[in-house]
């Protein structure tokens, strides 16, 4: 049940939230240019394509995605093709990747899904020991499936943001000491 890091990614409710704690709106402009520049790069770069289609092929296998057929079934098509390194020439190929550039696009912009550089969606243990101080927390960093870089990132942080889900009110958003 302890999965690895998730990237993080802003959702229209934080941005609220941090607009609220007076997070400057550059900071949000940059989010929504770097999250441009992934999806052009998923567009061009096998090697991101790869990496992407992957992940979403490993989400999908473990969630057992069995309501929407059709999305499995381009996800599985892209998958396959990514791993044989396909050329992007050939036209069903580059109709997929397509679509999923477009179906990235369209997620980022309704629901304001920005990937955040050197950001991870960790699980927060409670301390029923009492053993920290008020301000402190545990972190899960679950199993990085071999990517130790990630836990000794994780590991070098003395801060954290912790955030509610669902977060309603700016006092959701806490620094905690880790």
């Amino acid at each position: 049940w302890d999965k690895r890091p998730k990237e993080g990614r802003l959702s229209l409710r934080t941005i609220q939230i941090l607009e609220y704690r007076g997070v400057n709106i550059e900071f949000f402009k940059k989010c929504a240019d770097d999250g441009t520049k992934w999806l052009s790069r998923l567009h061009e770069d096998s090697n991101a394509l790869l990496e992407h289609v992957s992940k979403r092929h490993i989400a999908m296998i473990s969630r057992d995605l069995r309501n929407n057929l059709n999305d499995v079934f381009d996800d599985d098509l892209l998958f396959r093709m990514a791993c044989v390194k396909m050329e992007k020439s050939e036209p069903v190929y580059a109709q997929k990747i397509l679509q999923l550039v477009r179906k990235e696009a369209d997620a980022m912009r309704k629901k304001g899904r920005y990937p955040l550089k050197k950001c991870k969606q960790l699980r927060l243990i409670p301390d029923h020991t009492q053993l920290l101080e008020e301000g402190e927390a545990f972190i899960a960093v679950g199993y990085a499936s071999g990517k130790s870089s990630i836990i000794k990132d994780i590991e070098k942080s003395d801060y954290a943001l912790a955030m509610r889900s669902p977060a309603y009110f700016g006092g959701d958003l806490v620094k905690l000491k880790l």
